[in-house]
């Protein structure tokens, strides 16, 4: 899951969906207008991940994304005090449904294929 931002407020967010062998089962994105700062919109595209997978995907599911801060916030159990703590409780749900869930943080270039969707969408 990845997001792309503009000072402007015009955004972007992309899914990508794998089996645990690394095939692609589904991809997904969305153009994002009037978007407050990078990491909402990148809580958006966890959100729009997790409501794919309790869709799409009856198993336990690995996020990963480049955004440390989303990784932290959706791996903390307690309440948030934080300016996105709003926004992060959905995405917290809906991976509560989930058979199970682990949080993964990695670099950009880890992340490649949902950053260039982001990024493709966002050039449009």
């Amino acid at each position: 899951m990845d997001g792309a931002f503009k000072k402007n407020g015009d955004a972007s967010l992309g899914v990508v969906i794998r089996d645990d062998a690394g095939k692609v089962l589904l991809s997904a994105w969305r153009v994002v207008a009037n978007a407050s700062n990078a990491e909402e919109v990148e809580i958006m595209a966890c959100k729009e991940g997790f409501a794919l997978a309790v869709e799409w995907t009856p198993y336990q599911a690995t996020l990963v994304s480049d955004c440390s801060s989303v990784i932290k916030y959706l791996s903390d159990s307690g309440e948030q005090r934080t300016p996105s703590a709003f926004i992060i409780k959905e995405p917290k749900e809906l991976a509560s449904t989930l058979p199970g869930i682990v949080f993964k943080h990695v670099r950009r270039e880890q992340n490649v294929v949902a950053h260039e969707l982001v990024l493709e969408i966002t050039a449009v």
